[in-house]
């Protein structure tokens, strides 16, 4: 038999908050709830203050300490104006240098103090089914879970949470694309447990449909998967039109059940700790696929709409590639918001033939012939043809651009490529330095970039076996 309550109990004892940090960090928050409320209170005095999220419903970790305050408005306010307020007090009362700008469905803030990081986010004083805004029901999500979990089961998702953390799946943000807070205790609920939860999840069937409440029971989990448009649905239990798992990946789902079968196999305590980064040469050389770096400079955007834009330009170079006829075996992207953005691409090689087969039509569709004769006949890209091979005409034709730095640097300088970015930000793709297993180092890249980029590089995640 496994050693599963001996991990458990290490982990739990090294995650769960003691008293004396509980009010030290009690005494930070009620601290930093009454000061805003002081100063928003002057504008508006019916606004109203809640501690939600993991600290209100005594579900969070000590080693991430994460309050949540809601500010609760009246219906007559526009979004962006309570946003605006938020903004406005936090930098206020705290100072500028401590607050910063997130964004999800309207403006909120980050405040970052010694004991805690504290988000404060607008919402609506709206009552269910008549939500306003997506953060409504996180009011009632604190309440679904005080309502529904003993000591027990909140340690139970303390030690899924930390689980989540360190194997790299935690959070709903889109920098992460993991699973939430709220989606971490509704697993919890739903198998019972820790244990539980992993062995329901090591074997799972598609499509999941996880629904506490039982709110879809009549329908078939194929009907539920199809009006959600996902193959993973966890029902909201305070609003069955809504699918907390929406943010989760693919990708990281099949990696929480892999890790689930892993950690079932062979228990260890490092799955609960992102420690053990991969260690680097100090200039990596040595991989037998052609790595293709692309560094530039963060631009002044809030972090999840960076993090949205930088996966959307990966993807978009990935395609320049692809089209220009490389074979991209991976692609991955990483910033630290502050120094540097790095886009990552593993390739068969760095550049391509100078010329290129081009097939036309049958030789004998006339029509069609007599077009690709004609298309052909000044094209100062011809090589060689037009010629007839297997029954089609064909051409070769020399390539625009055969090296890869060639083909990204074209796409980087041109505004429609990075169509939707701000002047900024098209200013720091200008300046995109384009590098590969030769040329990086420790001067070219950070330290933490250079970590991230062996990690890529080594594809295979710490857990596996």
């Amino acid at each position: 038999m496994r050693n599963y309550e001996s991990v458990l109990k290490k982990v739990l004892l090294r995650i769960k908050p003691d008293e004396l940090q509980r009010q030290r960090v009690m005494r930070t928050v009620t601290a930093a709830i009454e000061a805003m409320r002081k100063s928003i209170s002057q504008v508006d005095p019916q606004l109203e203050m809640k501690l939600e999220g993991s600290l209100a419903k005594d579900t969070w970790i000590s080693t991430d300490v994460d309050a949540d305050v809601f500010i609760l408005f009246p219906p007559s306010y526009e979004k962006q104006r309570m946003g605006d307020l938020v903004i406005e007090h936090t930098r206020k009362v705290f100072g500028a240098k401590r607050v910063g700008l997130r964004y999800a469905e309207h403006p909120y803030a980050t405040v970052k103090l010694t004991d805690a990081d504290i988000d404060f986010v607008p919402c609506y004083r709206s009552t269910p089914p008549n939500w306003l805004s997506a953060t409504d029901r996180t009011v009632y999500h604190t309440v679904f879970v005080n309502e529904n979990f003993g000591a027990t089961l909140r340690d139970e998702a303390r030690i899924l949470k930390a689980f989540l953390k360190g194997i790299g799946i935690y959070g709903a943000e889109i920098k992460v694309e993991g699973f939430s807070g709220f989606l971490s205790e509704l697993l919890v609920l739903w198998a019972g447990g820790f244990l539980s939860a992993l062995r329901r999840l090591s074997e799972v069937k598609m499509p999941l449909i996880v629904d506490v409440e039982g709110l879809t029971k009549a329908q078939d989990p194929a009907e539920v998967a199809s009006a959600f448009k996902s193959e993973f649905v966890v029902i909201d239990p305070v609003d069955r039109e809504r699918n907390v798992a929406s943010s989760v990946s693919v990708d990281n789902l099949a990696n929480l059940v892999w890790a689930s079968r892993s950690f079932l196999a062979e228990p260890s305590e490092s799955y609960f700790s992102q420690r053990g980064a991969r260690r680097i040469p100090k200039r990596p050389r040595r991989w037998e696929v052609k790595l293709v770096c692309v560094r530039v400079a963060p631009w002044n955007v809030p972090p999840d709409v960076l993090w949205g834009q930088v996966h959307r330009i990966r993807r978009k170079m990935e395609g320049e590639l692809v089209k220009a006829g490389f074979r991209v075996f991976m692609s991955g992207d990483w910033t630290d918001e502050s120094e540097e953005v790095l886009f990552l691409f593993a390739l068969d090689g760095d550049s391509l033939p100078s010329s290129i087969l081009h097939l036309g039509p049958s030789a004998f569709d006339y029509p069609n012939s007599e077009a690709f004769l004609a298309r052909h006949r000044s094209d100062r890209r011809v090589v060689s043809g037009p010629y007839i091979k297997d029954g089609r005409w064909a051409v070769l034709l020399r390539r625009d651009a055969v090296k890869v730095n060639e083909i990204l640097k074209s796409a980087l300088v041109s505004e429609e490529f990075l169509s939707g970015l701000s002047p900024e930000a098209l200013k720091s793709f200008r300046r995109a330095k384009v590098m590969d297993n030769e040329s990086l180092s420790h001067k070219r890249v950070t330290t933490e970039g250079l970590r991230k980029i062996a990690e890529f590089m080594a594809g295979k995640p710490k857990w596996v076996r």
